[in-house]
């Protein structure tokens, strides 16, 4: 995981068991606490399908030593991560934050309510939205259709040579017809691309948008993802998706821009390449 700022007091956050804490003013402390408690009490779980896995080498080869084996290890395995969890948990409920008084006194901005004010104020802006290309969906889709277009050319070239060679396709091999269904997907990639874009683009200008709720986060390598869920046309709806601007975490609130006419065709706006353009930052 990349290095994470505490947006209430600006330090270097912690991280728990993959959920991002403070330990200076204690900013997400109880939501590190809630997970790391939840994964310390289901690990023994994890043991049920070593279990299964070493009956099902005594039933295939009628010995119980490969079982002894990988029960012993599973089981030494859940013992260290239980104790490493629970060292952790230590860790986090003897952690002394701040005074919220001198949090308070110092002015530190609270991550709820400016990801909130910030939330309504998108909410508030007329359709057609002003939106604009972010600089991770630039790099993402630029590198991307680098890549492909570069192997679509030495696929065509592969191809185009084999064709010359043989004259006609009913020589082509196994691997030559791989070749070419490979060049055909490259390209219905490079033709996908943009129309996601355009789609994406058109949800965000022209769309519905609605709160949604944060219900869960956790971290994935350097990925910020988020579980959350939605109210639209009388149903409640809960989706997962990643979360590109790592503002967002368990109680917070995010827009949800979506088709009316098909609420499948949804995205949070911490998911989307483009973003709304605030009044205040025209």
């Amino acid at each position: 995981m990349g290095v994470v700022y505490c947006p209430r007091c600006h330090g270097v956050a912690a991280s728990a068991a993959g959920q991002a804490y403070c330990a200076r003013c204690g900013w997400n402390r109880h939501v590190a606490i809630l997970q790391v408690r939840s994964l310390h009490r289901l690990l023994p779980i994890l043991l049920l399908p070593l279990v299964a896995y070493g009956l099902l080498l005594v039933a295939r080869a009628g010995d119980w030593q490969p079982f002894l084996y990988v029960f012993l290890i599973g089981v030494g395995l859940c013992l260290l991560g239980v104790w490493w969890l629970g060292r952790l948990l230590e860790r986090l409920e003897n952690i002394r934050p701040l005074d919220p008084e001198r949090v308070k006194q110092a002015r530190l901005a609270d991550p709820d309510q400016e990801e909130e004010a910030r939330s309504q104020a998108m909410l508030a802006v007329g359709r057609p939205r002003p939106v604009r290309l972010i600089s991770a969906g630039r790099f993402y889709f630029g590198l991307l259709t680098a890549i492909v277009l570069a192997v679509e050319v030495l696929l065509l070239r592969y191809v185009l040579a084999l064709y010359g060679e043989t004259g006609s396709v009913a020589d082509f091999t196994a691997w030559s017809w791989i070749a070419v269904a490979g060049v055909v997907s490259l390209l219905g990639i490079l033709v996908g691309m943009p129309l996601r874009l355009k789609r994406q683009r058109h949800l965000l200008e022209s769309g519905e948008v609605a709160l949604g709720r944060v219900t869960r986060q956790w971290k994935v390598g350097g990925n910020s993802w988020i579980q959350y869920e939605v109210s639209l046309g009388g149903a409640t709806l809960k989706k997962k998706s990643l979360d590109a601007s790592h503002r967002l975490y368990t109680g917070m609130k995010v827009p949800v821009f979506y088709d009316a006419d098909n609420l499948s065709r949804q995205v949070p706006c911490c998911a989307a390449y483009y973003e709304v353009v605030l009044p205040q930052k025209q």
